[in-house]
């Protein structure tokens, strides 16, 4: 009788050492990421830590190789699990690992390596825990408050919210057209066939604060990678037929009236476009031909617990319909 192999196991020593030379603990206080003071109080504890890239590229080509590679995730010195990463996926700047924890049925891992940028999430039944990237193989970890509740916020609404910015229901551009977009014009969504709704074009943006609050480009790609790599392991783990695709992650042109909205307000910008604070965000969703467009924070606990919303606000569409395209933000 045939048995499996065993997945291999790597040096038994963890993937994440002791940083060195301090300079990561400056960005971990000035970026908001450590618990007190300005950080989240949604989260518990957090450290700096040496990420061992090697392991990383030995896990890559083992995953590549149809071979289960197990990594040590030694988050903290009461938190160490064993992932044993079953799936590997290149990304425009590198690629993801994804994998399950050892003896939890709902433990999931995933990183995502950008060059010496290293984004992470581990999820189980301990709690969440966050990899921040800082660069040189260096990476903030952050585990989450398990009391602070993971809500996800729903626009007040679509209908009351559109009522000003939005046409009538009769007068709603097609389907793949933004609410800006001049009539009669051909976008690149209406130029492709109807797909079956299991893969969804997903289409990133930040703003150029974001991107430095995140740590720079590179830090931002990785954290945005992380995302999309959680978010189908977590569709897959849960029998859900949909997957993420990432279209394109595009950082907005920078304009003098930037400011740090909060979550309803910047959710009502992006998704209208009326003020000319993010149109561009339809262009580029036409351009790309996005189902979906998600406007990137960066990852800051402080900023999404502040408002309770640390699971993000999207609107809620009440049924499958074209004419609620300008709902998918």
């Amino acid at each position: 009788m045939h048995k499996e192999a065993a997945a291999p196991r790597l040096p038994s020593r963890g993937l994440l050492g002791e940083a060195t030379g301090g300079a990561g603990e400056l960005e971990l206080r000035e970026g908001g990421l450590a618990s007190g003071g300005a950080a989240s109080s949604a989260v518990l504890r957090s450290r700096v830590a040496e990420v061992d890239l090697g392991q990383l590229e030995s896990a890559r080509l083992g995953v590549e190789g149809r071979r289960q590679v197990r990594l040590g995730l030694n988050l903290f010195a009461d938190a160490a699990f064993e992932a044993v990463f079953e799936r590997s996926a290149p990304t425009a700047s590198g690629y993801t690992l994804t994998g399950r924890l050892e003896g939890d049925p709902l433990g999931t891992a995933v990183l995502a390596v950008n060059g010496e940028w290293v984004a992470g999430q581990v999820w189980g039944r301990q709690g969440r825990y966050f990899i921040h990237p800082l660069g040189g193989g260096v990476a903030a970890l952050r585990q989450m408050d398990p009391s602070a509740p993971v809500h996800c916020g729903v626009g007040q609404d679509l209908a009351e919210g559109a009522r000003d910015a939005s046409p009538p229901a009769e007068d709603q551009p097609a389907a793949g057209r933004s609410p800006g977009a001049a009539s009669g014009t051909a976008t690149a969504s209406e130029a492709f066939p109807e797909d079956g709704g299991d893969e969804i074009d997903l289409l990133v943006v930040y703003r150029w604060f974001e991107r430095r609050l995140a740590g720079g480009h590179r830090a931002m790609r990785a954290l945005i990678d992380s995302d999309v790599a959680m978010t189908n392991a977590l569709y897959r783990d849960s029998g859900a037929v949909q997957r993420i695709n990432l279209v394109a992650a595009v950082e907005l042109e920078r304009r003098p009236e930037d400011r740090d909205l909060d979550a309803q307000p910047y959710l009502n910008e992006l998704s209208y476009g009326s003020s000319g604070y993010m149109d561009e965000a339809h262009v580029l969703r036409d351009a790309y031909a996005a189902d979906i467009v998600f406007g990137h924070w960066g990852h800051r606990p402080a900023k999404l617990s502040m408002e309770g919303l640390a699971g993000g606000i999207a609107w809620l569409l009440p049924h499958n319909d074209p004419r609620n395209e300008s709902g998918a933000f």
